[in-house]
């Protein structure tokens, strides 16, 4: 599979939805990229290989904490989706 060098229209569409649901502006960046990998990803879907999905390259670490240590909230977070 070659790199993305952009996000899918799905999700480029979804970028307001996801700025109401987090607080950080890294917090819609990495959003968007998980979601990218975990939708449009054929192969093996964790946070390294999606990383490795993009081209332009971002530290893991970023996502890692997006993912395990983050403390957005659940219900606010999924709250826009439900709009959508």
């Amino acid at each position: 599979m070659l790199p993305s060098t952009e996000y899918p229209s799905f999700v480029r569409e979804a970028r307001s939805y996801l700025e109401s649901g987090f607080d950080d502006r890294r917090q819609v960046e990495n959003a968007m990229r998980y979601l990218t990998g975990l939708i449009a990803m054929p192969e093996r879907k964790n946070v390294s290989s999606i990383n490795r999905s993009f081209l332009e390259y971002r530290n893991q670490t970023s996502m890692n904490n997006f993912i395990t240590d983050s403390t957005w909230d659940d219900g606010s977070s999924t709250a826009p989706w439900s709009r959508w």
